[in-house]
């Protein structure tokens, strides 16, 4: 599973994007481009690193995704059921998850891990 398949894959979920400000146009890559209405979704890679390696050919990787979801009003538990049932059946496993407040949002970041073929 790459990257873009991982984003498409929320962004083809209605149940998920109807939760979201703006449907599928409110999940980023990085940072939003209009970071004034919300609930969004921001998407990262954090790290891609080799699982297994044999005569210095990597054979699998692991991947870390970093999503956060971002609410005005703290309603993060709804999205994040959703997002986290798409992820495990897109084969993705939950790392952690941890809850910030900052500049008046309240944001649920939720790491997760796929380790995948080259």
């Amino acid at each position: 599973m790459d990257f873009a398949k991982t984003i498409n894959a929320l962004k083809n979920n209605n149940d998920l994007c109807e939760m979201l400000v703006e449907n599928k146009k409110s999940i980023y890559h990085l940072k939003s481009t209009d970071a004034g209405s919300y609930p969004i979704l921001v998407m990262n890679q954090i790290s891609d690193i080799p699982v297994i390696t044999a005569d210095n050919v990597e054979t699998l990787h692991k991947i870390t995704v970093r999503i956060h979801i971002i609410t005005d009003d703290g309603a993060t538990t709804k999205i994040y059921k959703k997002l986290n049932n798409i992820m495990c059946k897109i084969g993705y496993n939950r790392k952690q998850t941890t809850e910030l407040y900052e500049d008046d949002l309240y944001i649920k970041v939720c790491d997760y891990t796929i380790v995948t073929e080259i």
